[in-house]
């Protein structure tokens, strides 16, 4: 009787060794379908979802508190693409928060014509402008 409660004793003991090891080595830093999708967002940093930017509405989304359609620069492609990564139903944008413009997301500005004004940078919206100095 005594052996077996010592054999059991150090098999629990070995077992929660193993289990302390493995929560350490194997630990994942935050959730991993936040960073999914915030992936999927297009990271203009707007804030027209009412979050202040991408990675809180990706956080909001993973945890239940926000739809998938409240993100106007991302449109209905995002919409679908959320949707097929959460395996929920697909929606339509809400139109409170805005609506998609078929525009470039990316600002490209020709070095040969622009005359340093910085008129872009003040008026884009995400902040993404610096001007260069030199």
């Amino acid at each position: 009787m005594l052996l077996a409660i010592i054999t059991i004793s150090l098999m629990a003991g070995s077992f929660g060794l193993i289990l302390g090891y493995a929560s350490i080595r194997f630990r994942v830093e935050g959730n991993p379908i936040v960073d999914q999708i915030d992936a999927l967002l297009p990271q203009t940093q707007c804030g027209q979802c009412t979050f202040a930017g991408c990675r809180p509405y990706a956080e909001a989304i993973a945890n239940g508190e926000a739809p998938i359609n409240q993100c106007p620069p991302g449109g209905q492609a995002t919409i679908v693409a959320l949707a097929d990564l959460l395996d929920t139903e697909v929606l339509e944008l809400n139109a409170e928060h805005g609506e998609h413009l078929d525009v470039p997301l990316l600002a490209v500005i020709d070095e040969q014509t622009c005359i340093g004004c910085t008129l872009c940078a003040q008026i884009c919206p995400t902040d993404c402008i610096r001007p260069h100095v030199q």
